[in-house]
């Protein structure tokens, strides 16, 4: 039977039988590449040591990962997969049609029967329409899986990411993750590359093998493709058994670079302070230290690579060349001389194509278990980092403590807290509140206070006493270490303005508005509010006024910049407002007016301040000192910390912020 006819039926319908071989091959084959992935993914994992725990397993990781992006068999995803597996089925199945054909026009040429070499050439040429199609899609298909899995992956983590203000706890309450942005950006889209080709990886040479072996299996017998699959086995498990921790040496690199990127992130953040020290020559010192740690971490990776690779090419080169070459043999050697020279080549060509195809496919197989580690390593990255942000989300921090035994002092360990957070509309109350860093430093001892509506409170205290510390807990980005917490349920009626206020990318209105992502008032309210901030030229001076985009931190002046803070705490109206030093930079007679309207509009204050010019606006007083909080009613001429001189002097108080 001609190979055209065998194409024909294994791809053609039977009006008898319902369906062929070559289309219950193809469903069989992509049900079981399904049906292997989701069964992996969904079983419970089983690796538990004594104690019931599950040991740390990066293979677990990446069943987790995959079933995150591939959640059931009716999602995208899963259909990407499976038209790539039916691109992939297709491509093989030409593959076999196009190793007989190689077989009968050698066949042709040996017997001088050149019209028919014309003839199986124009098939050729016809033949290659569909294949380079097959290719392209492969292609295209690959790209979109990775796309769309990279699209979920990123998704999934943002959701934690950006929820519950995990984005700053992660960094500050929680040490465990180092260069979350990095993996983020750059482990997520490499993890999710890697991903997709794997699939390819593994779902070709898969079909390959198996449509191939049965091509040999009807050509050469079951004794000689038993002999060769035996010899895959064996130099299988002898490479399994030599094989590097790819996936732990991957991680170290990734690790590696990211530490590095982070350093020049920081030098990029800072460049301005570290130019006006010309600390280059140091910065220069680090970066290089940074890049040596990732250039060891390649070396590492390529020193163990190299006699891998040796064994690798040695066992699927030759041994399985030549294991491969008996295996075409066998009819010839075997036929005893009764097949002619014609029919002879033909064996031998198609024979050669085949086990070429099934070699070169068992060999990917192999090189695709090396991507597979080499892919867990990161996938425990990611893995790490999501069950982080898991934990963080829900208020469990791991930190390392300045209390102990140097050896304690380098593990990350549990926050063992105990405040209790009471939701409170009209005041803020601390009863026996300690002010406690993350790494389990008292800064403050149990304070107790109360601040009702239209209580206006200056802070005060000397550098470093913990009066930023007392805003995160009042924020709830930190956590009451004991004690209980009244605040306002809404983080909006808490509105935080520091000396630098944060400006965003956008209009001159979405300055105002932030952290809003529309106006909720009209346009002619927001140039009142700028005139209540003192800042209404800023408008008027843009070409565009509201709509106008700039970059604005290299536009406004530092008093422009603190007069924009101050008008979204007028566009907002929270019920309380920290002005942390938001008015150092602006003149005397514009901060009056500003903070006489701030309490016009019902916004009670509670101040940081340098100037004695803002004191008389407010009526209690908070003093930091010796790790201890003061509060009491405000009087002009009392002294609110050791050192501290009153209003009357000339002089700024030594001990204020």
């Amino acid at each position: 039977m001609s190979a055209s006819n065998k194409l024909f039926q294994l791809l053609a319908p039977s009006a008898g039988a319902g369906s062929t071989r070559g289309q219950k091959l193809l469903g069989i084959g992509i049900c079981t590449f399904f049906a292997v992935i989701f069964t992996y993914v969904n079983t419970p994992d089983r690796s538990r040591g004594k104690d019931g725990k599950v040991r740390p397993n990066s293979m677990t990781d990446l069943k987790m990962l995959i079933k995150i992006l591939i959640p059931n068999m009716f999602c995208k995803e899963a259909g990407i997969l499976g038209l790539f597996l039916v691109v992939l089925t297709a491509r093989t199945l030409l593959s076999i049609f196009v190793a007989h054909l190689d077989g009968r026009v050698i066949k042709s040429l040996v017997e001088l029967r050149f019209k028919e070499f014309a003839k199986l050439t124009g098939v050729w040429l016809a033949l290659g329409i569909p294949a380079a199609m097959c290719n392209a899609s492969i292609k295209l298909l690959q790209m979109k899986l990775a796309l769309c899995f990279r699209i979920k992956l990123t998704k999934h983590i943002y959701d934690k990411y950006l929820h519950n203000e995990v984005y700053y706890k992660s960094g500050n309450m929680d040490d465990r993750v180092e260069n979350p942005d990095q993996m983020i950006t750059d482990d997520c889209d490499k993890f999710s590359i890697q991903l997709a080709d794997l699939f390819s990886q593994l779902a070709k040479p898969i079909f390959d093998c198996l449509l191939f072996t049965i091509e040999l299996w009807k050509s050469v017998g079951s004794g000689a493709v038993a002999g060769a699959m035996f010899t895959t086995v064996t130099t299988a498990r002898a490479l399994n058994a030599v094989r590097p921790p790819f996936g732990k040496l991957t991680a170290a690199v990734a690790e590696a670079d990211g530490q590095w990127r982070t350093r020049h992130s920081r030098l990029v953040t800072d460049a301005e302070e570290v130019g006006f020290h010309r600390g280059a020559a140091v910065e220069r010192n680090r970066l290089e230290l940074g890049f040596s740690k990732l250039l060891a971490a390649h070396k590492q990776l390529m020193d163990v690579s190299f006699p891998y690779n040796v064994c690798e090419g040695y066992f699927t080169k030759y041994i399985w060349g030549i294991v491969g070459m008996t295996v075409c043999a066998a009819p010839v050697l075997l036929g005893g001389g009764s097949i002619g020279a014609g029919r002879a080549t033909e064996i031998l060509v198609t024979n050669r194509k085949l086990m070429a195809s099934a070699a070169d496919s068992t060999e990917r197989l192999m090189e695709s278990f090396k991507e597979v580690a080499h892919l867990s390593g990161r996938s425990g990255r990611l893995a790490k980092l999501l069950s982080v942000f898991e934990e963080v989300g829900q208020g469990k921090y791991h930190h390392h403590q300045v209390s102990g035994s140097p050896d304690e002092q380098r593990v990350s360990r549990p926050l063992n807290y105990k405040g209790k957070v009471i939701f409170d509309p009209d005041r803020i109350k601390f009863e026996d509140v300690p002010i406690t860093a993350p790494n389990g430093e008292m800064l403050v001892k149990p304070a107790t206070f109360e601040i009702k509506r239209g209580d206006h409170t200056l802070i005060t205290g000397p550098n470093g006493c913990g009066k930023s510390s007392l805003f995160r807990v009042l924020a709830g980005l930190w956590p009451a270490f004991a004690g209980t917490l009244h605040r306002p349920a809404d983080p909006k009626d808490i509105f935080f303005l520091p000396q630098r206020a944060y400006l965003v990318q956008g209009s001159l209105r979405d300055q105002i508005i932030y952290p809003d992502t529309s106006a909720k008032c009209s346009d002619e309210k927001l140039c009142e509010i700028l005139t209540w901030a003192c800042c209404l030229h800023v408008k008027t001076r843009e070409k565009n006024g509201l709509d106008t985009i700039q970059e604005w931190k290299d536009v406004l002046s530092g008093g422009e910049r603190q007069k924009i803070g101050l008008a979204r705490v007028f566009y907002h109206l929270p019920k309380f407002a920290i002005l942390d030093e938001c008015t150092s930079q602006i003149h005397v007679d514009d901060e009056d007016k500003l903070y006489n309207k701030l309490k016009e509009c019902g916004v009670t204050l509670l101040s940081v301040s340098h100037r004695r010019t803002i004191w008389h606006h407010h009526k209690m007083s908070i003093a930091f000192a010796n790790g201890e909080i003061t509060f009491a009613p405000f009087e002009c001429e009392q002294t609110f910390a050791p050192g501290m001189r009153t209003l009357s002097s000339d002089a700024p108080p030594q001990g204020s912020p």
